[in-house]
């Protein structure tokens, strides 16, 4: 991240079945919190309120990393 020079507060890693919350400081990761639920549907259901905001994740491929 620091390669395209963004400092976020928190990253969201959101997998199949996954969703993990990474809260930043200073460009490192203080914390790790993630479910022990199934997270299926939570990719869709983030994207729909970024939607509901006026934001679209798709138009904004530099605030997205993809591994």
């Amino acid at each position: 991240m620091l390669f395209h020079n963004l400092k976020p507060n928190i990253v969201l890693s959101l997998g199949g079945e996954t969703f993990n919350v990474y809260p930043m400081k200073d460009g490192k990761i203080k914390d790790i919190l993630s479910s022990s639920k199934c997270a299926s549907g939570t990719g869709e259901f983030i994207v729909q309120q970024f939607k509901r905001i006026g934001l679209s994740v798709l138009l904004k491929p530099e605030y997205m990393m993809l591994s």
